[in-house]
């Protein structure tokens, strides 16, 4: 009987020695496992707590992009001036438009190539910046101008154009603003009292720059080459 008791306390002896020792190998193990997955747990809480530079890091813009600030996209020229234009200014002036700008106008020496936009009728006017020739457009005192205006004092102003490598910097603005285009109007062509023109009707940049330099729709359309146009108009002071 002692024999049986000592073997039971012996079995004891040893269950209980294999579940302390299996108990400190699961201690261990799951200390090791807790302390292994732990960083693994942790890392969807950062894309859950901060979505943001997980999902849009990839869109980021590039940090040395320039803002258009930085390239004076938006910045007024330091001078613009209209003068008539001069063989001179054919080399500066043969550029091309693009895009729906195409679809609207036409390039400088296109209309330039045109006998029939030649004085006395027409005159053409070249858009200096700094005293380079960036821009054209034509003064049209011929007939054509009746089909827009009933005033036969008026002027028609026909494509106008800047070289887009010089767009987006006001020079446009500054050549209809009215200490640049009404002066020289008005020297060149002393009886005239209205501008007018057609602007397609798809043109919406083209219709904005118009109204912010204060020419008003007329209400009137007319149906050109290339589409509806709106009239528009100002009156020269």
């Amino acid at each position: 009987q002692k024999s049986g008791q000592g073997d039971e306390a012996a079995d004891s002896t040893d269950s209980t020695a294999r579940q302390r020792r299996t108990g400190l190998k699961l201690i261990h193990y799951k200390t090791a496992f807790t302390v292994f997955r732990l960083p693994l747990l942790q890392q969807p809480q950062v894309g859950y707590l901060y979505p943001t530079p997980c999902f849009q890091t990839a869109s980021k813009q590039p940090e040395n992009k320039p803002s258009a600030r930085q390239t004076g996209k938006h910045a007024m020229p330091q001078t613009v001036t209209l003068v008539l234009y001069d063989p001179a200014h054919a080399a500066d002036l043969d550029y091309r438009l693009h895009g729906e700008q195409a679809q609207y106008s036409v390039s400088p020496q296109e209309r330039l190539q045109n006998g029939r936009f030649a004085a006395p009728d027409c005159l053409a006017v070249t858009i200096l910046c700094q005293n380079r020739p960036i821009g054209f457009f034509i003064l049209d005192k011929g007939s054509d101008r009746l089909t827009y205006s009933t005033n036969p004092r008026a002027v028609l102003l026909r494509s106008m154009s800047v070289n887009p490598a010089y767009q987006g910097q006001g020079c446009a603005r500054a050549a209809l603003a009215d200490d640049k285009l009404a002066p020289l109007i008005r020297s060149i062509l002393p009886d005239c009292d209205e501008i007018v023109f057609g602007v397609h009707h798809a043109n919406r940049a083209a219709i904005g720059l118009y109204q912010s330099c204060g020419f008003a729709d007329t209400g009137r359309t007319f149906m050109g080459t290339k589409g509806l146009q709106y009239i528009y108009s100002k009156t020269i002071r």
